[in-house]
């Protein structure tokens, strides 16, 4: 069989070959949003490992002593807990796995990142701390089970967990719970699609909520500005891309844009009372501020 190649390469050096391919007539802000595009197209296909699954029997005896190393989870314990889940999800043809088998190796692993799982969020009782790694797993792989696909998913695991624990210590769910109604009027403004979030998503809402406040940003302008400074994608933007250093670069470009506007305006009689809309009233406020200031 043909070998299919593959490339490892750094975002940066992957923004010089794109400026390079058009010859350097592409700017920096274009180029950087169009790999920051790329590497989230690109992440599902990433190359998660290269670890020999199956191989010789030494080779299998060899990552099983290392996958054994300080993990009090032994393979029979995971096994049950295992097998437990895969009842509880409804799975068929559940066969058992025995020492010297290659799935045996994979258990091992299996093991030793659910153990992990339970000391990184400090779940107790551990037992608890395996059955949900089990379970989110399963969650992830759906109904084309493989022991080996839990090596894949390892990083979703943990981001789920991650997430849910977020969204539970929210401290302010209310500021959250407005970020997401500006983005949702936003969304049926620019798009008939019908709207569909997972109830994770909403950790997006708050890592965007949480940078907008800092940046001291209006919600609305914030938001605006990803909507606008990402326009010539020609597609709506990824719930990841309202947050970040890219998002806030595009909340502080949107602010240079629409100051130039107002500079060209500060002599017009301007509104004295809230209009109430915020974004407006935003906009008003900056140029009724550059007008006393002589700007």
């Amino acid at each position: 069989m043909k070998r299919d190649p593959t490339i490892h390469v750094k975002k940066s050096d992957l923004r010089k070959i794109v400026q390079e391919y058009h010859g350097g007539m592409m700017p920096d802000h274009v180029a950087q949003e169009f790999v920051d595009e790329v590497f989230r197209i690109a992440k599902p296909y990433q190359i998660r490992h290269r670890s020999i699954v199956g191989g010789t029997v030494a080779q299998r005896k060899k990552a099983g002593k290392r996958s054994a190393a300080a993990c009090p989870l032994t393979p029979e314990r995971m096994l049950r807990i295992l097998n437990a889940e895969r009842i509880r999800h409804n799975h068929t043809a559940i066969t058992t796995i025995r020492k010297g088998d290659s799935a045996w190796t994979m258990l091992m692993e299996l093991a030793r990142d659910a153990y992990d799982f339970g000391e990184m969020f400090d779940i107790k009782p551990r037992d608890e701390a395996y059955r949900q790694y089990v379970d989110l797993g399963l969650q992830l792989i759906g109904r084309q089970y493989g022991i080996n696909k839990f090596k894949y998913h390892k990083e979703g695991i943990f981001a789920r967990k991650g997430a849910k624990v977020l969204i539970e210590r929210d401290p302010d769910p209310e500021a959250t719970d407005r970020f997401e109604l500006l983005w949702g009027r936003q969304m049926q403004k620019r798009s008939r699609a019908v709207i569909k979030l997972d109830k994770l998503d909403r950790v997006h809402f708050i890592h965007a909520r949480t940078e907008a406040e800092e940046a001291g940003a209006n919600f609305k302008t914030w938001i605006v500005a990803q909507f606008e400074r990402l326009s010539f994608l020609n597609a709506l933007p990824n719930l990841n891309q309202f947050y970040g250093d890219g998002a806030l670069k595009r909340y502080k470009e949107h602010l240079m844009k629409t100051s130039k506007k107002a500079e060209g305006e500060v002599s017009h009689t301007l509104p004295t009372e809230a209009t109430g809309d915020e974004e407006t009233d935003e906009y008003y406020a900056m140029l009724n501020k550059l007008k006393q200031s002589g700007g």
